[in-house]
């Protein structure tokens, strides 16, 4: 059996973002295949702030537009054929670990996408010849978040977030209106606390299979929210034990079937960096029984 892990980042980031999970992991050669997924093209030249699926939402909407779920899909099934191209061997197990947007995508893809096509007979789950074993989130919104609901209106928490020009925020503003009119759905919208697809994700959660091992991660600060947080968000989270972007009480998963971990003094983007930074690896020491010594003892 081959044991694929695929790494999934979060919003506005790349690939790069994942690198030092995918050492650490190379380091304990825990996986056959380590294969970071690009939610925006960011490896092949392509300039990430004008990428289209920068506007995409999570799930396909009444619209049509292309999704991120069905965009990460086809990169799985490729990667997947690629594999067993190269080692003649077709029994894969699949693990996951998304950051932040990225835990939401790969739950989109399991319940919106592969539902119920996605079982066997021995009530496992398949994504093409890969029975999914274990999706770890770091920082994923499950519950919802502020940071969706404060997008509106969007200029502002853009500006601040990502510290864009006035002029280019002007032209992007205009592309971010447009799309949000003819598509009615962002993925910052739809991670939202009251949106739709928040609502149905979570409802449809107890039909995937108890095969699948569940690990969420949060990271909680002593500080509210970090110097580039807007004021906004500062003041919807209040005193909420969090990442300084997404609180803790948002990253459970809808049921019991779960290991959840709270890392203390580790931010948002903390929780990838596993080798630089004191939270990052203390996210790696409470994983690390997990993944290596396969001890699911509650921790």
């Amino acid at each position: 059996m081959q044991k694929i892990i695929f790494l999934i980042h979060g919003f506005y980031c790349s690939p790069n973002d994942m690198e030092e999970i995918a050492l650490v992991l190379q380091e304990e050669e825990i996986f056959d295949h380590i294969v970071l997924i690009d939610l925006y093209d960011s490896l092949k030249g392509k300039n990430l702030l004008m990428h289209p699926n920068l506007l995409s939402p999570i799930k396909t909407t009444a619209f049509g537009k292309k999704a991120l779920d069905q965009y990460v899909l086809l990169q799985l099934l490729h990667h997947q054929n690629a594999i067993i191209r190269r080692t003649n061997d077709k029994d894969l197990e699949l693990h996951f670990i998304g950051h932040s947007l990225g835990g939401l995508v790969i739950r989109s893809v399991l319940q919106n996408l592969l539902l119920p096509s996605g079982f066997n007979r021995d009530d496992h789950f398949y994504i093409g010849r890969g029975r999914v074993d274990t999706v770890i989130t770091l920082g994923t919104a499950h519950q919802g978040s502020y940071l969706g609901a404060m997008l509106t209106p969007l200029e502002t928490p853009l500006q601040a977030l990502f510290g864009i020009n006035k002029a280019f925020l002007s032209l992007m503003g205009k592309i971010i209106e447009k799309e949000a009119i003819e598509v009615g759905s962002l993925a910052f919208i739809q991670f939202s606390k009251t949106s739709q697809f928040i609502q149905e994700l979570n409802v449809t959660f107890d039909a995937l299979p108890e095969s699948i091992k569940w690990i969420s991660i949060a990271g909680q600060v002593k500080e509210s929210l970090s110097s580039m947080t807007p004021n906004l968000l500062r003041k919807m989270l209040g005193s909420a034990p969090n990442d300084g972007i997404i609180e803790v009480s948002a990253t459970f998963l809808p049921n019991f079937r779960q290991t959840h971990i709270i890392v203390n003094d580790c931010s948002h983007g903390d929780l990838v960096k596993w080798k630089t930074t004191h939270g990052g690896r203390e996210v790696w020491r409470a994983l690390r029984p997990l993944l290596v010594l396969h001890d699911w003892r509650e921790i």
